[in-house]
């Protein structure tokens, strides 16, 4: 049958097809699946309830309470997770699944703050920008230690953060990688953007 519920939930918060599958991470025909009534798998299930700020049980309502309970991942809610969509022990994990198509493909905004041995580049890069656009890509620094690496990208009808921890002893590569997104209540997502706007307000336009 047909899951008017999740078609519903997504019509209700202008969500396409191939957003929802950039969020949970699958192809966009699996996603036409689940709508033409075929039931994810539970890691997929909260990661779309958490989307569409739905309980998965209103969604998937022939899901059992045993079903539920005997999966862990199933068990946690939207606010436990503080706006966590995914996690991954290694920044090349996560590049695995986000290309960086994947990741800016029809950004209307991107956001980063990090450390860069490429300011000279982008600087040059920008210079040869027309005119009217090179305003558009906005350079800072900062004196400050860093703690993460952040990236935030707008989109007209999604927005996401990837956030990346810089750790003692460790390249990279080897961290850590959470991407986010905006909960019902203010997250991890709220946070690392706060955190994003004071940087840019420090920073000094180079």
């Amino acid at each position: 049958m047909v899951n008017d519920r999740l078609r519903g939930a997504l019509a209700a918060r202008a969500l396409t097809v191939d957003v929802v599958s950039a969020r949970a991470g699958v192809d966009p025909k699996t996603v036409q699946r689940w709508l033409a009534g075929r039931t994810p798998h539970a890691r997929h299930r909260w990661a779309i309830a958490a989307l569409v700020r739905e309980d998965e049980a209103f969604l998937w309502p022939a899901i059992t309470r045993n079903a539920r309970e005997a999966d862990p991942f199933a068990r946690v809610v939207a606010d436990e997770l503080a706006g966590v969509t995914a996690a991954y022990a290694s920044r090349s994990r996560f590049l695995a699944d986000y290309s960086p198509e994947r990741l800016f493909s029809g950004a209307a905004a991107i956001s980063m703050a990090g450390l860069s041995n490429n300011i000279s580049l982008l600087q040059r890069l920008r210079a040869r920008l027309p005119s009217p656009v090179q305003d558009r890509l906005w350079l800072g620094t900062y004196d400050e230690t860093i703690r993460f690496n952040i990236v935030v990208v707008e989109r007209a009808d999604d927005t996401l953060a990837v956030v990346q921890p810089y750790l003692p002893h460790a390249r990279g590569g080897d961290s850590p990688t959470l991407v986010l997104g905006p909960s019902a209540e203010p997250g991890l997502f709220e946070t690392f953007t706060h955190v994003l706007a004071q940087l840019k307000l420090k920073a000094t336009r180079c």
